[in-house]
């Protein structure tokens, strides 16, 4: 295309944006109202027709959900690969219309649709008194981690969010996610998350993207090097906060049902160079991962291209 004809089009996406964004906002609003009423077995039933509907149409993501089902070794085969492809499909469409059905939820509501394990690893890290890293992943409902952290703490919390570019639905994601008293920071308020540490509070953050807009390094994920965020990592080794990870899954009896599971503390050596401490920490939280994903593969977002900048593409944030 012809440099001229591109920035027409250029100029014409910037002068529709803030039509599309409200466009997209009124139909997440929307959907939002009507799942609010509706019972949650029918929104469950709901996505994951959507999630089929999705596995059919997305050809790309499709193919690089299978891709990397089988170069992981997840996958033995083509056929495992398809079915595991789907059923990641289906949970994803679960997922987002379960979100925004938990709008209308309560505190009783969530204790019935979620139970807690592993609290005793997340009670040895407040004793610290040093804050609590909690680290997350894009592992079974990742938006129901906000809510359900409730039934685990009660005392303040950060969560780390990552800006969307539409700025109404950006607005929309922050008041779901600050429902139940958490307070939504960039990864770039360095100043309030270690006030917030020093006052004992959690920091929550999501630690398993391919990402070049957060700091990052290159850790063995199922098998491969993937470069990792490990901001969490750096704030542990420099505050000498624990690092507690958690995972939530849709339980395979009732789909109505979730486990939020907490697992041991990763402790940080404030003795330990800096760089050699990050990465065994990075490594430590991502390993956790790895073993949640080789137990239940369809929970996990294998249409992220997790492994999109390998070591000879990108240099390590710590190294550069």
């Amino acid at each position: 295309m012809p440099r001229p004809a591109r920035f027409k089009k250029r100029r014409l996406r910037r002068r529709l944006r803030p039509l599309t964004d409200r466009l997209l906002y009124g139909l997440v609003e929307g959907l939002r109202r009507v799942l609010a009423r509706l019972p949650h077995a029918l929104v469950l039933a709901l996505g994951r027709a959507a999630g089929s509907l999705g596995y059919l149409v997305c050809g790309g993501l499709r193919r690089l959900a299978m891709r990397q089902l089988r170069e992981t070794g997840i996958a033995p085969d083509e056929r495992e690969a398809r079915r595991l492809a789907r059923a990641t499909f289906r949970s994803l469409g679960m997922n987002a219309l379960e979100w925004l059905h938990s709008s209308g939820w309560d505190r009783p509501r969530l204790e019935a649709c979620v139970r807690v394990e592993g609290i005793e690893h997340i009670r040895e890290g407040e004793r610290a008194g040093r804050g609590i890293i909690m680290v997350a992943y894009h592992f079974g409902n990742w938006e129901l981690l906000s809510s359900s952290f409730r039934l685990v703490i009660d005392y303040p919390a950060l969560v780390v969010m990552t800006p969307i570019r539409n700025p109404l639905l950006n607005d929309f994601v922050v008041r779901m996610r600050q429902r139940w008293g958490f307070q939504m920071v960039t990864q770039n308020d360095v100043r309030t998350i270690l006030r917030g540490l020093r006052a004992g509070w959690m920091l929550a953050v999501l630690a398993d993207q391919d990402t070049r807009r957060v700091r990052g390094i290159h850790v063995d994920f199922l098998g491969r090097p993937a470069l990792t965020p490990s901001g969490a990592a750096v704030i542990a080794w420099r505050t000498g906060a624990p690092i507690c990870p958690y995972t939530i899954e849709r339980t395979a009896e009732d789909p109505r049902r979730h486990i939020l599971r907490g697992h041991p503390c990763i402790w940080p050596d404030p003795d330990a160079p800096e760089e050699q401490e990050v990465r065994r920490l990075t490594q430590a939280y991502t390993d956790v991962l790895a073993r949640e994903i080789r137990r239940r593969p369809d929970q996990w977002v294998w249409i992220h291209d997790r492994w999109h900048h390998p070591p000879r593409r990108h240099h390590d944030a710590l190294a550069s």
